[in-house]
């Protein structure tokens, strides 16, 4: 089984494109890379209030959307 050198097999359909639409293949690497790259985690406040909020939606203590979003409020998170 050969091993790709991706670098260098990228380059080299870089170096086949016309200068003219470097622009847009730059474009499409840069939304490639940013759809793939992982998100930032949530802060330990988020993560808490989230955690919470689950435990109580288990427990069917939200009846509904409002008191989602107050519950969220109440931790200071954009709901």
């Amino acid at each position: 089984m050969a091993i790709i050198n991706y670098a260098q097999v990228l380059h080299q359909e870089i170096d086949q494109t016309p200068q003219e639409y470097l622009g847009a293949l730059l474009n499409i690497v840069h939304t490639f890379k940013e759809s793939v790259t992982e998100k930032p985690l949530l802060d330990e406040k988020t993560q808490r209030a989230l955690a919470e909020g689950v435990k109580q939606a288990d427990n069917g203590q939200f009846a509904s959307d409002d008191e989602v979003i107050n519950f969220f409020k109440k931790w200071d998170v954009n709901a």
